[in-house]
Formats: structure tokens, sequence, C-alpha cells
């Protein structure tokens, strides 16, 4: 007999409990005197289960299953800013940049000061090719957070992308200092050199557009960290434990 993996087993079991709960909250509607707030509870509790469902499909890394049912989930209240934000990394890992890069603007607006936000609007505008909007958020974030080799790193990749020779050397220059030790400075020198060196044209198709940077990662999530763990996704949590 095949087993099941856990995360598949997981997306059935909350399945199976949505399932039941649609069912309870059916029966209790028939009932002649309702109990108070019942209805409530019965259909933040529904939408709990979509958003652990959400989170299984995502776990299994099937991004557009989880991004259907984050949006399901968006419509309990308390659940929205952390179904936004879920979302949002989903559409960036599943590369569709475009969506990606408009819920992470949307969540920036309303927490403008938030460095994770600003990290993953900057690594989805790179990867599409948006360098100069990309280089312009590093720029600043290096500037906010001159001991993060991550960010120095990625900046420098935007410059090498943008072919601002003259800046990454500046920038570079600093980062050695700051970060002698760091892998990949062996990898940014032969870099700046071979332009320096190097006389031939860049081929027509080689545009702003088509560069990728290299060594780009969406940053880890750390839900409590880079968008604050709403009441809906600790109430999420609660139920998957009583489970």
């Amino acid at each position: 007999m095949k087993k099941l993996l856990p995360e598949k087993f997981t997306v059935i079991s909350s399945l199976f409990t949505l399932i039941c709960l649609i069912a309870f909250f059916s029966c209790a509607s028939n009932f002649a005197v309702p109990v108070p707030g019942e209805k409530g509870i019965v259909v933040s509790n529904i939408y709990n289960e979509y958003y652990n469902i959400a989170v299984s499909y995502e776990e299994l890394k099937n991004y557009k299953k989880a991004i259907e049912y984050y949006n399901i989930a968006m419509q309990d209240k308390s659940l929205r800013e952390t179904a936004r934000y879920k979302m949002a990394r989903c559409y960036a890992l599943n590369k569709d940049w475009e969506n990606a890069a408009e819920l992470f603007s949307e969540i920036l607006k309303k927490d403008k000061d938030n460095s994770s936000i600003k990290i993953s609007l900057a690594y989805v505008y790179a990867m599409s090719g948006e360098i100069e909007k990309s280089c312009e958020i590093y720029e600043k974030l290096f500037e906010e957070n001159p001991s993060d080799a991550a960010i120095g790193k990625n900046y420098l990749n935007v410059l090498v992308a943008k072919e601002d020779w003259e800046k990454a050397e500046i920038v570079f220059a600093d980062f050695k200092q700051k970060f002698p030790d760091d892998s990949s400075i062996e990898t940014f020198e032969k870099k700046l050199e071979s332009a320096k060196t190097s006389e031939e044209e860049i081929p027509a198709e080689e545009t702003e557009e088509s560069f990728r940077p290299e060594s780009f990662e969406l940053p880890a999530e750390n839900s409590s960290e880079a968008y604050g763990k709403s009441e809906g996704e600790n109430a999420a949590e609660s139920s998957a434990e009583k489970k």
C-alpha cells in the first residue's frame, strides 16, 4: 500500500476538517434557538482551515493551489494581512513577478519601515528585470543596514546588472572593508576587473530586461519578523495544535 507523505496527509486532514465544519454549520443553522456567537466562531474556523490548507500546499511547493486557498482565507479580516503576505511569497516562488510586486508593494504601503518586505520587493524587481527599481531599494537598504552582508551582495549584483561600474567599485570597496572574509569577494573582484579590461560590446539581445542577477534568493520567511503574526495566524496555529 502506497504511503502518504506527511505534507499530503496534512492537506487531506485539513480538507476533511473543513468539510466537517461546513456540515456542522449547515446543521446548526436548522436549530430553532441559535447559540450566541456560534455562527461567527464556525465561520472563523472554516477560514482558518482554508489557511491551513494553503500552508500545506505551500509546503508541497504547489504554489498555485496555495495562492487559491490563501485568497479565500483573506476574506477573514483576522487572517487578511498574513494571508496577503503569504500570497505575495507564493507568487514570487512561482515566478509570477507582476503579481508578487503588486502585493509586496501594497504591504509596504502599510508597513513602510519593514526591511524584510523591502528586500522581497527588491528581489522581485531584480528577477523581473526592473533593475533600476531594484537598485534604488537596495541602495537605501544598504545605507540603513550597513552590517548586513546579504543586502550588500544583492546591491552589488544589481549594480553589475545595471552596469554601473563606477558605483559598483565604490560599494565593493566598502563591502570588502566591512566583510573581508566573505566568500563572494573573489567573484566580485573578477566581475569588476573583467568590466575594466574588456572592450567587447554587449550583444543587443543581452539588454537590462533579459539580464538576471546571480545568486539572488527570496528572503527566508519569518512571519513574526517579516510581517508580524496576526491574530488570525495565531488562531490558525491554535486550531492546528488542537487536532
